[in-house]
């Protein structure tokens, strides 16, 4: 989840500097640049995932029933009161860091990045239709409408509410978390204005590369044969 939502807002933010700074995106947009980058999104992921690895534990309910839970007091006295208010306070601040780094402040990047670059590329006329323009608002929504019901889901956990509200949007979540591991890459994917010639001209490229090293490893073998005779 974490890896995923930073990778997108890492994306805007690349497409956000090729449209406003250029000359700076063509002096350090790297290799190196760009691993690094990679490595920091999944050194980041990994750290704020790690509290719900060190939290997960079973539960047994005395009758007969064992759930993977989530006990925040890092402890197996579930009745206890100090622990539940300690559980209380730890499960608010794992929810709102989550809810501000893996969805609100990635969510006004990706707006704000967008936004400026439809700006940027409308006053400069570069686009000739309105595709990109509809592709970066389908991109800003759907991450909306995603990640939404996930959080709405996590915040009907901490005040413990078990209504149908509960159950509907846990069906929800399931529903557009997969959705969104599926559509997202497509939409970056598949969307951009020049795909389908870069396609062509990459798997054109790819086979004149096979037969150029084809012909001329059959050129040094021909010449090795008339050296050799």
């Amino acid at each position: 989840m974490f890896a995923s939502v930073f990778f997108l807002s890492a994306i805007s933010i690349d497409r956000y500097l090729l449209a406003l700074h250029p000359v700076w995106s063509q002096l350090h947009r790297t290799p190196l640049w760009v691993s690094s980058i990679i490595l920091g999104v999944w050194i980041f992921a990994t750290a704020l995932s790690m509290p719900y690895v060190v939290f997960r534990e079973t539960y047994d309910d005395n009758k007969g029933r064992v759930t993977c839970q989530n006990n925040y007091a890092v402890s197996t006295d579930w009745e206890g009161k100090k622990m539940q208010t300690l559980r209380k306070w730890i499960h608010v601040a794992c929810f709102s860091s989550r809810f501000l780094l893996g969805f609100l402040l990635p969510f006004l990047i990706i707006t704000f990045c967008y936004e400026r670059v439809a700006r940027k590329m409308k006053e400069r006329s570069l686009f000739k239709s309105n595709k990109p323009f509809k592709v970066m608002m389908v991109a800003v929504i759907s991450f909306f409408v995603c990640w939404m019901p996930y959080y709405v889901y996590q915040g009907l956990i901490l005040t413990k509410n078990r209504s149908l509200l509960f159950q509907l949007t846990l069906l929800l979540t399931v529903i557009t978390t997969s959705f969104n591991t599926v559509f997202s890459p497509t939409l970056y994917l598949f969307t951009g204005e020049n795909f389908r010639k870069v396609f062509k001209k990459s798997v054109l490229a790819l086979f004149e590369s096979t037969f150029s090293e084809d012909s001329s490893a059959e050129r040094t073998q021909n010449l090795n044969s008339e050296a050799d005779i």
